[in-house]
C-alpha cells in the first residue's frame, strides 16, 4: 500500500484586529498582549492509498417492439451474465441488483414517435482481487452485458484515513500560524477556533466501456487500478501573544 502525503494548499490568511471597547470583548481585556490580536490560517492534508477493492457497475439492456419482448430478452441476457459472474468465484454477497426498468423509447426529433421499448438491469459487483478485473469484464461482455459504465476503487477503513488527512491539514494550518506569528514578532498563543470544510475521497472512475468500444480492445480489457486520494481541509484561528 502506498501512503504518500501532499500538502499543496496555498497560503490563505486573515489578520483580525479587534477594536478595544466593543461589547462582547471584555473577556479579552485581561491581558493586553492578547487583546485584539488574532491570526487565521487554513490547511490541507492529502493521503494517497492503493485501493483495497473495486465496485464494478454492469449494464444489461435489450430493445424490442414490445415491453414484454424487451423484458423477456433482457432476462435471458441477465441470466447469461449472472452465470458468467458465478464462474468468477466472487461470492454470492458480492453481486447485487441496483437498477431495473422497462421503458418506452421515443424519438422526440420526429414528433415523439415511439421507437421501441428498452429493458435494463444494472448490477453492482464488488471485486477484491483487482488483478481479475480485466478477465471479469471480458467474461460479462462476452456473456451479453451491454456496458460497464463505472469502475470505482475504494479503500478499507476510510474513516480512519480521513482522520489522518484531517490531522495533516491541522498540522499545516498550525505551521502557517507559527510562521506568521514569528514574522510579526509575536508568539503563537491558544487556539481559539477550528473548523473543517470536510473531507473528500477521490474514487477514480474508469471511463465507461461499451460493447462497441470493447470490440476495439486488442487482447481484451486491460485494467490498471488507480490509487485513491483522500483530502481534508481545516480553518483555524489563533491568539497572538508577546514573544518571550
Amino acid at each position: 500500500m502506498s501512503n504518500r502525503c501532499y500538502l499543496r494548499h496555498p497560503l490563505h490568511l486573515v489578520l483580525l484586529l479587534l477594536v478595544p471597547g466593543v461589547p462582547g470583548l471584555a473577556a479579552q481585556d485581561r491581558d493586553d498582549s492578547l487583546r485584539g490580536r488574532m491570526v487565521e490560517t487554513t490547511g490541507e492534508g492529502e493521503l494517497t492509498f492503493a485501493p483495497d477493492w473495486a465496485y464494478l457497475r454492469i449494464g444489461v439492456q435489450s430493445n424490442d417492439s414490445s415491453a414484454s419482448g424487451a423484458s423477456a430478452g433482457n432476462a435471458d441476457k441477465l441470466a447469461s451474465v449472472l452465470g458468467a459472474l458465478g464462474e468468477q468465484d466472487l461470492g454470492s454477497d458480492m453481486v447485487e441488483t441496483v437498477g431495473f426498468g422497462v421503458n418506452p423509447h421515443y424519438d422526440y426529433s420526429a414528433g415523439g414517435r415511439l421507437v421501441d421499448y428498452r429493458a435494463r438491469v444494472d448490477l453492482k459487483v464488488r471485486v477484491v482481487d483487482l488483478g481479475t478485473l480485466g478477465a471479469l469484464i471480458d467474461a460479462v461482455l462476452l456473456a451479453g452485458a451491454t456496458d460497464i459504465p463505472k469502475i470505482q476503487y475504494q479503500v478499507a477503513d476510510e474513516e480512519a484515513k480521513q482522520r489522518e488527512a484531517l490531522a495533516l491539514a491541522f498540522a499545516q494550518a498550525r505551521s502557517k500560524a507559527e510562521a506568521l506569528a514569528e514574522a510579526a514578532g509575536k508568539a503563537l498563543g491558544d487556539l481559539s477556533v477550528i473548523t473543517t470544510e470536510g473531507t473528500y475521497s477521490t474514487m477514480f472512475d474508469v471511463e465507461a466501456i461499451t460493447v462497441a468500444g470493447y470490440a476495439s480492445l486488442a487482447g481484451g480489457a486491460q485494467i490498471t487500478p488507480s490509487n485513491v486520494s483522500i483530502r481534508a481541509w481545516v480553518k483555524t484561528r489563533w491568539q497572538l501573544v508577546s514573544a518571550r
